[in-house]
């Protein structure tokens, strides 16, 4: 039987500096400042980690990433296993590698960091979820389940929130007032921290998910809680932008019950209702003739927050 090598850290390397641009380059464009690891980075620095028989940094992780097992991978060279342990919590893995906190949250509870330098956990996330076309391979969903659910927004929680459903056996439609997907990730970050491209494939993704993206759709001014439920047979609502309405919408969303207690089918959107009355003038109508007002008039609709679940027959 073949005698299996006990993993031994390299304690005493120093951490992996990452690949800059020069800074006379990168003064006359918008490209991205630092070009991230290359594999023989990555295995360098992955031999760092300690291996923590109690990780703190899956402690400092807001989704609970397990890192020491896709840095294992990494040390292994088995680069698609060590991004399916990642998608296995984070199917954002590009993004989040590059404007995550790191700092503050897994990198911060990195025990190198307390008398020296941490893992640099965040290149080897984005360096990883950048090979997707390379090695990647779909994540497994379970099978159909029947419901549909419709998110309002496709920003950060939007998008975050239809991969996890879709992987859960829901149908999922995103609803997006502009012409592309990506809310702040898109309109708000800019090129040189958060190339465009890199959004787009992580929402290209999702549609191999089954997400469906509709593009110029403003939700409040071409459709409502109610035409959602009752005439497109969805089972399901929510919109992460809450927090973007208005403060009476937020004080509304804060106190409805069907936000606050999403995982029960049997509240009816009552509290939900925009106050403005819904179009007789049937949705797909309205999207042509609305769409290139779309991204101009979103700021202001709707009323409330559309975030509720359908009462149940």
């Amino acid at each position: 039987m073949p005698e299996v090598k006990k993993y031994r850290p390299n304690i005493g390397a120093p951490r992996t500096a990452p690949n800059e641009e020069p800074a006379a380059e990168r003064a006359c464009d918008f490209r991205p400042v630092d070009t991230g690891f290359t594999k023989e980075d990555a295995i360098a620095e992955a031999n760092r980690c300690l291996d923590c028989k109690k990780p703190l940094c899956m402690q400092g992780c807001p989704v609970g990433v397990n890192i020491p097992g896709f840095i294992a991978k990494i040390r292994e060279e088995d680069w698609g296993g060590a991004l399916e342990t990642i998608k296995g919590d984070n199917l954002l893995p590009s993004v989040c590698g590059r404007v995550c906190p790191q700092e503050n949250q897994c990198e911060g509870k990195c025990i190198l960091g307390r008398k020296g330098e941490a893992v640099a956990i965040g290149q080897l996330e984005r360096m990883v979820g950048d090979m997707a076309e390379e090695v990647g391979r779909a994540p497994v969903c379970k099978p159909r389940n029947g419901k549909k659910v419709a998110i309002v927004g496709s920003g950060p929680s939007g998008i975050a929130c239809a991969g996890e459903l879709a992987r859960e056996g829901f149908d999922v439609t995103v609803f997006e007032a502009f012409f592309t997907g990506g809310g702040v990730l898109t309109y708000g970050i800019p090129e040189f921290r958060l190339p465009k491209k890199i959004v787009k494939r992580e929402i290209d993704g999702l549609e191999q998910l089954g997400v469906k993206f509709e593009y110029n759709s403003v939700a409040g001014r071409l459709f409502d809680a109610e035409e959602l439920f009752n005439e497109e047979g969805f089972d399901a609502s929510t919109s992460p932008w809450a927090l973007a309405c208005p403060a009476s919408s937020r004080s509304r969303a804060r106190t409805c019950p069907a936000c606050t207690a999403p995982t029960s089918t049997s509240r009816a959107p009552t509290s939900c209702t925009p106050t403005t009355s819904p179009s007789t003038t049937p949705r797909s109508v309205r999207a042509r003739t609305s769409s290139s007002s779309a991204a101009a008039t979103w700021p202001w609709t709707p009323r409330a927050p559309l975030c509720a679940w359908a009462p149940t027959a």
